[in-house]
């Protein structure tokens, strides 16, 4: 393995097996590594969407107390995540310059697609002037 960044295309990509010796199966682990790097944001926007969702549910119980099952869909939400995170990080830990590329402009692309509504729960404050907390809106 080599520590510097580079440009081969035969390198170990999280598997022993997986090691693209064509030129075409590099573009697939490129376009692999792209597409893991989009579900990035995707999974904090579906979380997101569903965090509204269950204070909107707490709200109408009259109660604060959160169910068992929120709390497992949040654990399952931050284990995909963290996940996610991780095999990028192998990946880009192989010092492979076009498999680092391929992460950013994931995330990068992916942020933009999935974060771009994300502004419209920001609301200021008549009273305050400053922008409330989406969650707690």
């Amino acid at each position: 393995m080599r520590m510097y960044l580079h440009t081969g295309i035969r390198d170990y990509i999280l598997l022993e097996s997986w090691v693209p010796k064509t030129n075409g199966a590099y573009c697939g682990a490129w376009l692999g590594t792209f597409l893991l790097g989009m579900c990035y944001p995707l999974i904090d926007f579906i979380r997101s969407r569903a965090m509204v969702r269950w204070l909107r549910m707490i709200q109408r119980s009259k109660g604060w107390r959160i169910s068992e099952g929120i709390h497992i869909q949040r654990a399952f939400f931050r284990i995909i995540g963290v996940s996610i995170a991780y095999l990028l990080m192998l990946i880009i830990m192989n010092f492979n310059l076009g498999l680092l590329l391929a992460a950013i402009l994931g995330i990068g692309l992916g942020s933009y697609f999935f974060e771009r509504d994300s502004l419209q729960y920001l609301r200021k404050n008549p009273n305050t002037g400053k922008v409330d907390d989406p969650c707690c809106v």
